[in-house]
């Protein structure tokens, strides 16, 4: 990029109305909404459908994102110190983050993903019956490190659900009901 702001040297996604990253920013904020509703609504017959919906509205973001940048833009264009973006060595995924525009991508892609961990963290810990007690001393905290930190959040239920949650209701399984 060269001289001006920021905001001004970005390129437009065709595919999302000519709108660039800086003015399609705000709505990252609506995963907010799937967060939200996990943390303070787990049981709401909704929940589960909002965080869904919510991930495929992110998902279609980057999606048209995505092949707008690879069908109308040099993705490969070698950058300033002569690497040429590329996601097959570390030097060649720092070229692609520092285009504002793949940045932005590469958050909406957070977004989406990481509220799906969150979703299936959720469902998993309603299926183990836990009480709204636990749901807001274990599994908010969980959900909220799995916001920021999302493979982290996701490792710690797996151990923490392992650990001190029930197991989980095992719908339709007939073991028990076996003859010998």
């Amino acid at each position: 990029m060269t001289g001006g702001s920021m905001e001004e040297n970005l390129l437009p996604f065709r595919l999302l109305g000519g709108f660039n990253a800086a003015e399609l920013w705000t709505l990252n904020n609506l995963v907010m909404i799937s967060w939200l509703s996990m943390a303070f609504a787990p049981r709401w017959k909704y929940t589960p459908s909002i965080v869904v919906t919510v991930a495929l509205m992110h998902s279609f973001i980057y999606s048209a994102g995505f092949l707008s940048l690879v069908l109308f833009e040099n993705m490969n264009e070698i950058n300033e110190d002569g690497v040429q973006p590329s996601f097959d060595s570390l030097q060649g995924v720092v070229a692609l983050f520092q285009d504002p525009n793949n940045v932005f991508l590469g958050w909406v892609h957070y977004s989406a993903f990481d509220a799906l961990v969150g979703r299936s963290i959720l469902l998993d810990s309603l299926e183990r019956r836990t009480s709204t007690a636990m749901h807001f001393c274990i599994v908010v905290p969980i959900l909220l490190l799995t916001l920021v930190a999302g493979p982290f959040g996701w490792m710690l239920y797996q151990v923490v659900g392992a650990l001190s949650l029930l197991p989980p209701k095992c719908n339709g399984d007939h073991q028990n009901d076996k003859k010998e």
